[in-house]
């Protein structure tokens, strides 16, 4: 992407989203934008190689993408003077100082949405308290996940006047919008007869735990398909080796579906198809869990009725893990033997898989609202746009 050369000049709305579940969140929003951008151009920027894939898959030419360049002044005027933002929308927690004095200087409106503030955040900002001014005075308006980040936010210097709860755009995520039908017929084809769980967002440290527990399962589930979906692609040679090594066959996505034997394992070596797999699927694990990452999206199997398992650590993800924790479709699991014990309970009981994810469906249809309520405080700033 070079440093933004001068060139063609323009006229947008800027979104800042940082990776895959940020964009993803985001992706409600930018449709709507999309739809009332009127002459603006819509620039999304992001952090990661596979947010950026994500965003052309999605889409495609109908906006402008870039990669963030941090925190870089210099790099960052040259930016804004390129794509002339008349707003910048920053996802969940994404207060640079640099960018947001610059907007400051320029009086380009900064709107954080589906803003929240973790446990760790929060008390790094607290003792940070007296540098504050320099993230507090830019932003104009915080639409926070719920009351204890407003309070949170409250707590680190921000008016209480500027924030209001707006609820959590990852329930407004319509997940089906980005199946892909080729895969989708493909498991119809092949894997009508089976039943199907998938691990997805899978971390480092995570498969080599689960890989001998997964062969257990497929020895007592004959018609058993375990799909893996690492959460960053540049590691399924990884898994596949640690799939040889627990004896199960694997197979790659991007392969052409043809074998001698089918495979005990797919692996999922491509971007913007995880979806696809949980819409699929029988039982769900959401990786990055396990192990100390923080959690991956809990919501997007759920989305589907998918009843499903999470490891121990799932901070990232606290309101939805506590909501869908009390539907009983989501379950925590502690170790690898409670992965095991639930998978199979899961799987050979039909009707309480089935139930299970009903309830899990019904409460993300229940949390929905928080997409109106964050355009509404979008649409405040159109006349500065």
């Amino acid at each position: 992407m070079g440093i933004y050369p001068e060139g063609e000049k323009y006229s947008s709305i800027w979104v800042h989203t940082v990776s895959v579940g940020e964009f993803n969140a985001s992706i409600p929003v930018i449709e709507a934008l999309l739809n009332s951008a009127g002459t603006h151009q819509v620039l999304i920027t992001t952090t990661t190689s596979t947010a950026s894939s994500l965003v052309n898959k999605v889409f495609g030419d109908k906006v402008k993408h870039v990669f963030f360049p941090y925190d870089i002044p210099l790099i960052l005027r040259r930016l804004i003077r390129k794509y002339n933002p008349k707003k910048l929308i920053l996802m969940e927690t994404e207060l640079w100082p640099n960018l947001l004095s610059l907007c400051q200087k320029q009086e380009i409106p900064v709107l954080l949405i589906n803003a929240r503030l973790s446990n760790r955040s929060f008390n790094r900002y607290q003792l940070l308290y007296s540098l504050m001014s320099e993230v507090v005075g830019p932003v104009t308006s915080i639409g926070a996940q719920n009351i204890q980040y407003v309070e949170r936010f409250e707590k680190i210097g921000y008016p209480r006047e500027i924030i209001q709860v707006t609820g959590n755009l990852k329930f407004e995520v319509n997940y089906e919008s980005s199946l892909s039908g080729e895969l989708k017929g493909l498991f119809d084809k092949h894997f009508c007869k089976r039943m199907i769980l998938v691990c997805g967002s899978t971390r480092p440290g995570e498969e080599s735990r689960l890989m001998p527990i997964l062969g257990h399962l497929r020895k007592r589930f004959a018609n058993l398909l375990i799909v893996i979906a690492p959460r960053h692609p540049d590691r399924v040679a990884e898994v596949g080796k640690l799939c040889l090594q627990a004896q199960l066959k694997c197979h790659y996505r991007s392969e052409p579906w043809m074998w001698k034997e089918e495979p005990d394992v797919l692996i999922l070596d491509t971007i913007g198809e995880l979806s696809t797999c949980y819409s699929v699927a029988s039982v769900a694990f959401v990786g990055g869990s396990l192990q100390p990452y923080g959690g991956q999206n809990v919501l997007e199997p759920i989305y589907f009725g998918v009843p499903s398992l999470a490891g121990p650590y799932t901070a990232n993800f606290q309101e939805e893990v506590k909501a869908l924790s009390a539907t009983g479709a989501l379950d925590l699991i502690g170790d690898e033997g409670e992965f095991y014990d639930r998978v199979s309970y899961l799987l050979e009981n039909d009707q309480k898989r089935e139930a299970l994810g009903s309830r899990g469906k019904k409460l993300i249809e229940s949390e929905r609202g928080s997409l109106l309520r964050t355009l509404k405080i979008l649409n405040e700033y159109d006349e500065a746009t």
